[in-house]
């Protein structure tokens, strides 16, 4: 049997939570989050790319981008935070956490602050 030595390295982290023992032949069956998270972060940048391209050439306020990006990141990462391992503190009955909390807010208004301008834009555009 292999003693448990303290050392820096990453699998350090899931012999401290008990994912697995110090005598274990395989590491712990996590899911590759942060390759999801690359995944569906090119997915947000496509979108982001192609809502640019669909602006008005004399629109090109960077507000509508900054709002879809903020929203979509903060979604894509609540989302990912349900079958990540280190998921912090958990509250309403051990199934969200802190900062599934804060990202669901920011999504939120990023959603209002999206919808907003592009109201306030479709209006501009209506009075001219």
């Amino acid at each position: 049997m292999v003693d448990k030595v303290n050392t820096s390295f990453a699998w350090d982290w899931s012999f401290r939570n008990g994912l697995i023992t110090s005598d274990s032949l395989y590491s712990a069956r996590l899911h590759p989050t942060q390759i999801y998270e690359i995944f569906l972060d090119i997915i947000l940048m496509a979108i982001i790319i192609l809502y640019s391209r669909k602006l008005k050439k004399d629109d090109k306020s960077l507000k509508p981008i900054l709002f879809l990006h903020a929203g979509g990141y903060a979604i894509i990462r609540f989302t990912l935070q349900f079958i990540r391992a280190d998921r912090g503190t958990l509250i309403f009955g051990d199934v969200i956490s802190v900062l599934q909390i804060f990202l669901f807010s920011i999504f939120l208004l990023s959603l209002i602050f999206f919808i907003k301008h592009n109201l306030r834009s479709k209006t501009v555009l209506l009075n001219k």
